[in-house]
Parts: structure tokens; sequence; C-alpha cells
């Protein structure tokens, strides 16, 4: 059957040229087209340069480099920044400027655990697994007392000195 092009809801009696040829008023042309591609270059390079720095430096726990664990850098209010972290191997750490934080003051968090030697329910496969403890003092994580300023760059290396005494 052969429905009439008037009964056609309206989306269907677009014709092509309608969605291909622009008025003359939207071509552009010349001069003006130069400027135009030069200003938004211009816009996406300057909105894609990075206000984020890097941070580096070493934990250690009792004087001992802390041998693996986690690192949390925490915007306090007034700091605009996402919260940033890293691992920590071997007693060192680095967040890198791609992920990095933006200048402020932070609060850091310092985690690690342990196997206890015990053996606990799995939850969710019933099976039984190696039990963890979080050995690093409350007071460098949940409480942690650890503040660090940011800056736009600055060398942003700390060193993180624990006691677990």
């Amino acid at each position: 059957m052969v429905v009439p092009q008037r009964e056609l809801p309206l989306a269907c009696r677009v014709k092509r040229k309608d969605i291909i040829d622009f008025p003359a008023s939207h071509r552009r042309r010349g001069p003006r087209r130069s400027v135009n591609v030069l200003l938004t270059l211009v816009f996406v390079i300057g909105c894609t340069t990075s206000n984020r720095n890097s941070v580096q430096g070493t934990v250690t726990l009792d004087g001992e480099p802390l041998a693996e664990g986690s690192i949390s850098f925490r915007p306090l209010r007034g700091t605009q920044s996402p919260t940033a972290g890293a691992s920590i191997k071997n007693g060192s750490f680095n967040i890198d400027s791609k992920v990095g934080l933006i200048a402020g003051i932070f609060r850091v968090e310092i985690m690690a655990s342990r196997k206890t030697g015990k053996k606990v329910p799995d939850q969710i496969t019933g099976g039984m697994v190696d039990e963890y403890e979080q050995y690093v003092p409350a007071l460098y994580n949940t409480e942690s007392t650890l503040i660090e300023e940011v800056t736009n760059g600055g060398k942003n290396e700390f060193s993180f000195v624990l006691e677990s005494k």
C-alpha cells in the first residue's frame, strides 16, 4: 500500500537538500573562517593545560620503609582539588601530575594491612580466606592528623615518619 506524502509525519517529509544544503548566511569562507578556526584551537589548547601537580615521597613506620600500603591526599575545606592517592612500595610513593593534585591543603591518610595468620569465612563463597588487619595506627588514616600543602610548581616531596606505639 502506498501512502500519499501528505499523510506522512513531518520528519518523513524533509527533503534531502534541506538536510545537506545550508543557507548562505551559515557558510564560512575566507578570513572569517580562519579566525574562527584559530579561536577554536586557542580555546581547546587553553582548556587542556593542567594545573595538577605531581606529589612524591617516602613513608617509614618505626624507622623502617613501609613495605606496602596506600596513601591518599584528601582536600580540606577551601581546596578545590579532587582526592588523589597512590600505592606505597618499599617506602616510596608517586602521584603523577596527570592524576595529581591542584594546589591546596590536604589531610593525608596512610593505610597498610597484613595477614593475621587466621582464616575466616568468606561472606560470598562461604569458603575460608586469610584474615587481614590494618596495622598502621588510626592516627595516620581514619583519624589522621597529617596535613600537607601542595603548591603549584613546587617540589611537593613529603616524608612521613610514622610510629606504631
